[in-house]
């Protein structure tokens, strides 16, 4: 008896001239528009097909337009982005971290081929092509503790290959060849203690209420002396020591800092 077909499917075309929605968000509403052109989609094992996706989101734009494979999963094509309101976004998706966010201008034009599941021999992703950070400006919502910001940071990146993590394997090494890091303006300040920064990352450096620089004594009978055990799971942390970071073999042509 033949084995049974593969369940599948196949849609010869997709297309979406214009669709537009309104997403609400804390800070008012923000005018999303979409266009998506897809043809000879399958997701026949080794089936690569062509993606155009553009999205305006307020005054910005992002463009995906490639070769997309679904088993496994691949990407081949560009990524490319402008003016897109990233204090918005952030306000929306992660609203605690957007109080920190004062300001920000992004723009980029990637090429990307990423293969997470390593259908070519090895699960990683290439990168090349220029990304620009422009007008950053981070700050505690105090504006007292924590500031970070430049003018411009913009990285033209000839070949990034990176290597993803691999259950039971060692890490493999990063290799990034950069034609050019420029960094202009920068503006940094760090003070301690700085509580705004200890809340958003969930530290608790306090130690407990003091009393004339003492603790306070606890009601009741008095509590053993004897220190407590150490739980398994922090013993076998302790073992283990830090994790290791993954090896990068990084080279830059041009290092220029005003």
């Amino acid at each position: 008896v033949p084995p049974a077909a593969k369940p599948g499917f196949h849609i010869a075309r997709v297309d979406v001239e214009r669709a537009t929605l309104t997403w609400i968000t804390d800070d008012g509403p923000l005018d999303v528009t979409l266009a998506l052109h897809a043809s000879d989609i399958s997701a026949d094992e080794g089936k690569r097909f062509p993606v155009d996706l553009q999205l305006e989101i307020g005054e910005g734009r992002m463009r995906v337009a490639g070769d997309v494979g679904i088993l496994p999963p691949t990407y081949t094509g560009n990524f490319e982005w402008n003016g897109l309101p990233i204090p918005r976004l952030l306000l929306a998706s992660v609203p605690q971290f957007a109080s920190w966010l004062r300001a920000a201008k992004s723009s980029g034009d990637l090429q990307l081929d990423a293969d997470p599941m390593g259908a070519k021999g090895t699960a990683a992703m290439r990168v090349s092509g220029r990304l620009s950070f422009d007008a950053l400006a981070v700050s505690d919502p105090k504006g007292t503790e924590i500031t970070l910001g430049w003018q411009q940071l913009e990285v033209v990146m000839r070949d990034v290959y990176a290597p993803l993590p691999q259950p039971g394997k060692p890490l493999a090494t990063t290799v990034a060849v950069l034609d050019s890091v420029k960094l202009i303006a920068p503006e940094i300040r760090y003070t301690r203690p700085s509580p705004q920064l200890d809340a958003l990352l969930g530290i608790d450096l306090s130690g407990g209420a003091t009393v004339g620089g003492k603790k306070p004594a606890a009601a009741g009978p008095p509590k053993s002396e004897k220190p407590a055990a150490k739980k398994p799971a922090v013993a076998a942390k302790a073992e283990a020591g830090p994790a290791a970071a993954a090896p990068l073999d990084l080279a830059i042509a041009l290092l220029q800092m005003t």
